[in-house]
């Protein structure tokens, strides 16, 4: 008999896989600051969203804490904040 291991997420839960989360909320607040520097210096009108940003300033605080040992969190709540911040990048 074999076990059954669903899995939830395209993320695995490893090194690679939160290194791979953090590289994509990093490359979207990159691009988000990028558009809105543009903005400023030549004067484009393109749409930036901020609460996009502050929300993944705020989940990749919360998961640098995590990941450097803090035990403030516990796993279902990661799981949680790894859905909703990989449904923000996309």
């Amino acid at each position: 008999m074999f076990l059954i291991n669903p899995t939830l997420t395209d993320t695995n839960l490893n090194n690679d896989g939160y290194n791979n989360l953090l590289d994509g909320i990093d490359r979207t607040i990159a691009n988000l600051a990028s558009t809105q520097y543009l903005n400023h210096v030549n004067g484009y009108q393109n749409k930036v969203d901020f609460t996009l940003y502050d929300r993944l300033c705020e989940y990749r605080e919360i998961l640098m804490d995590k990941f450097m040992g803090c035990n403030c969190l516990d796993d279902e709540y990661t799981i949680y904040i790894i859905s909703k911040v990989q449904k923000l990048i996309c």
